[in-house]
């Protein structure tokens, strides 16, 4: 389980195709690294991925056909950025929502409205995944 709160932003350093899947090898900022272990859950932009191998403040993943399918994981190139989040510790406060990072689709952004401080984002996706959504929702600007 996660917040969806982002910790902080990673570098991917390696994309690389194998077979169906991708490997993707994650620089993430050195403020994540203490305690990061293989079989640790990671939130990569919102999508829960395994630790397959942590060294060197790297930390390396295997993602699926599935995953490839229904994220922008497959897509990511080396030096790209991606959102990270460690899962949530079972003590820990919860400073936002539940979130399983397991992803049913993508949507694209449709119309950003900035209005000082505040951002508003529409995004267009298709009924299969509108109909789980809500409404609306929010989140802290970390500007």
């Amino acid at each position: 389980m996660f917040t969806g709160l982002v910790e902080g932003q990673g570098t991917v350093s390696e994309a690389v195709v194998e077979g169906a899947g991708t490997r993707l090898v994650i620089t993430p900022p050195a403020a994540l690294c203490d305690g990061t272990a293989i079989g640790d859950s990671i939130a990569i932009n919102g999508c829960c991925l395994t630790v397959v191998a942590a060294d060197a403040g790297r930390w390396t993943f295997q993602a699926g056909p599935e995953t490839l399918a229904r994220t922008n994981l497959g897509r990511l190139r080396a030096q790209d950025c991606v959102n990270l989040e460690r899962a949530l510790p079972v003590a820990a406060r919860l400073g936002g929502h539940f979130v399983q990072g397991h992803i049913d689709g993508c949507a694209t952004v449709d119309r950003i409205l900035p209005d000082g401080p505040w951002v508003t984002i529409w995004f267009r996706a298709t009924k299969d995944l509108t109909r789980q959504m809500v409404s609306k929702g929010s989140s802290r600007s970390t500007a």
